[in-house]
């Protein structure tokens, strides 16, 4: 079937950005949205991101006495509430984005939650900030070429949040992906690796009207939507890092009409709406800079003690989540760790 009509303000690329001037070290700003997250814990991230800046965007309505003692750290004036997965979660991360093109001289900006914490010196990602091509780094899935992970967020892209046809295709999506299919991380994401089939590897009964009722969906025939071939969807993490022209560029898209008529309706619209702009843009984009070890339903998981060296072998920079206690061992092996490393590479 045929994709519907596309709003051309969702299609527009963008021109890519220049690349860090040589012979300079990047400035790199951090940013996160905080909530609930003890503010022991975020002034020990803080610290290890020293001397870089660090904004945070405090929701106060769960800890409106909120406190940190880090010399680094700037906040978003006036901060909205943020609730995790709605509209006014992505409202925060532009918030975020406007106050630092506004307030802070920044070459790079990197989205962190208050439960991440670096893997690896900073030192290497000031280096990989200086040194790579590319224009932002995002863990990413292109869905218009991958049925199982497009048979798993579908329900997300072609129908507001609540809807009949929300409710409809997250049925088709219950029939399609068992709750018990096997699953694996890509794209920042939990993806199953099998559907519903028979013993013969034929799609069962239900999976196959599944599939087919959001084929229909993904035409248009249950009701307009913004993805086509001018637009093509894309689910991933949010954590995403960008150079300054980027910033620029999200920021801009985010007020666009059809941006905000089609993403403010969605669910989780955070994991598809940030990814999507950046895809849909000639941005060169890399892998994100996050590891993550797992999902416990759909939210991320602490990482275990065993799997500390995993993320430090992964090659990202930063990894979540680790406990809200300051004190909890994995924060303590990880910054130990990290204090031997630094100390060894000194000159």
């Amino acid at each position: 079937m045929n994709a519907p009509p596309v709003r051309r303000d969702l299609g527009q690329a963008a021109v890519p950005g220049a690349a860090d001037p040589a012979g300079r070290a990047p400035r790199i700003v951090f940013a996160m949205l905080s909530a609930a997250t003890p503010a022991p814990t975020v002034s020990q991230l803080a610290r290890l991101l020293a001397p870089h800046r660090v904004v945070i965007h405090h929701s106060p309505h769960l800890q409106p006495d909120f406190r940190v003692d880090a010399a680094n750290i700037d906040f978003v004036p006036n901060p909205d509430v943020v609730n995790r997965g709605d509209w006014s979660m992505s409202r925060g991360v532009i918030r975020l984005l406007e106050h630092c093109l506004d307030h802070v001289d920044f070459d790079y900006f990197q989205l962190l939650t208050p439960n991440c914490l670096p893997v690896r010196p900073l030192a290497d990602f000031v280096t990989h900030v200086a040194t790579d091509p590319h224009d932002a780094h995002v863990d990413r899935i292109e869905l218009s070429g991958d049925d199982l992970a497009w048979m798993t967020y579908a329900y997300r892209l072609y129908a507001p949040e609540n809807s009949w046809r929300f409710r409809l295709l997250w049925r088709m999506h219950c029939w399609y992906v068992p709750a018990d299919a096997r699953r694996t991380i890509r794209g920042g994401l939990e993806v199953p690796v099998e559907y519903s089939q028979h013993p013969s590897g034929r799609p069962t009964l239900r999976a196959w009207i599944a599939r087919n009722v959001t084929w229909a969906a993904r035409g248009g025939l249950l009701g307009e939507h913004p993805f086509g071939t001018a637009f093509k969807p894309w689910v991933g993490s949010l954590w995403f890092g960008a150079r300054k022209p980027v910033c620029h560029y999200l920021a801009r898209r985010f007020h666009e009409p059809g941006v905000q008529r089609w993403f403010s309706g969605m669910s989780q619209r955070d994991e598809v709406m940030f990814p999507s702009l950046l895809a849909n843009s000639a941005y060169r984009l890399g892998p994100g800079n996050h590891f993550i070890a797992g999902f416990d339903g759909p939210r991320t998981r602490e990482l275990a003690m065993n799997e500390l060296p995993l993320a430090v072998a992964s090659g990202r920079f930063f990894a979540r989540k680790f406990p809200d206690d300051p004190r909890a061992p994995t924060r303590r092996a990880l910054i130990s760790a990290l204090h031997a490393s630094t100390e060894t590479t000194r000159p």
